[in-house]
């Protein structure tokens, strides 16, 4: 485990790594998150823990971290002590020859924690989604209650939505006889609708810098949401879902910038016709 696991994971998202199966083997790393106190972003150490033991009449040791049993991390703020709480769960062992290691744990999770995981996005993702933003901030708090499913269908709704702005993009760009073909294209595939298909009729709205080798990072991206979607397992798809949204962010994100390199060379453009012009009087 390390501090973006406790920082940056949401509910249910595995982390793999070697855990020891005692407290005094382990060793929590100090971790930067919001202090409601403070009102600002400070560092938070591990509560000095008592010796581990079995609440009774529960699965919960406090401060173990014990294979098959979930454990309690108490943090505290370095300038205030407000705490900070996550409740974990460790599995998936494998025996080991290390006296320190008796057992190697291939994951671990959070259940839960207190306050709850905070949904975080940058200014950045949110200029480059634009009215789509909504629709992330969904799926990420599917995200955050170990809500793989959902999550994956409001990614997927986004790429969709996306989609249907291109395709109106295309069709105020085109005249004559190709826009006569488009509309054509355009009225079978409302007739009949996929996704796949109408992603293949918007592609050619992509700009060079999001297409390395002339790939479609729609198609992957659809094929990709779908599978998780129809193929696998709402544990599974909790996995998936971080990896998704990642693209998915990328993606728009040098959407923006072709954009922003676009309406820059226009105005270098403009500045030097300007200037090449006839001097003003």
């Amino acid at each position: 485990m390390n501090a973006k696991f406790l920082e940056t994971f949401p509910l249910g998202k595995k982390f793999a790594g070697q855990f020891p199966t005692t407290v005094e083997g382990y060793q929590c790393p100090a971790i930067h998150l919001w202090c409601e106190k403070c009102k600002r972003e400070q560092t938070f150490n591990e509560r000095k823990r008592a010796r581990p033991g079995p609440v009774a009449g529960t699965a919960l040791d406090f401060g173990s971290m014990s294979v098959g049993r979930t454990s309690f991390l108490v943090y505290l703020c370095a300038a205030c002590g407000w705490p900070r709480s996550f409740l974990v769960e460790v599995g998936d062992i494998t025996e080991t020859h290390s006296p320190t290691y008796s057992a190697h744990a291939k994951w671990i999770r959070k259940l839960g924690q207190s306050p709850p995981w905070r949904m975080e996005i940058s200014k950045e993702v949110e200029k480059a989604l634009g009215d789509l933003a909504g629709l992330y901030r969904k799926g990420f708090e599917c995200e955050g209650e170990s809500f793989g499913i959902g999550a994956l269908a409001y990614y997927r709704r986004i790429v969709e939505d996306f989609v249907l702005v291109l395709l109106e993009q295309k069709a105020k760009r085109l005249e004559g006889e190709e826009l006569a073909a488009f509309q054509a294209m355009r009225a079978a595939l409302d007739q009949n609708w996929t996704g796949s298909d109408a992603i293949d009729l918007a592609k050619s709205e992509l700009p060079p810098e999001v297409r390395p080798g002339d790939a479609n990072p729609l198609t992957l991206l659809y094929a990709s949401l779908s599978e998780g979607l129809h193929v696998q397992s709402d544990e599974e798809s909790v996995e998936r879902a971080p990896e998704a949204r990642e693209l998915l962010e990328e993606f728009f994100l040098q959407m923006q910038r072709a954009k922003d390199s676009q309406a820059f060379a226009s105005l270098v453009a403009k500045a030097n016709r300007r200037r090449s012009g006839p001097p003003q009087e």
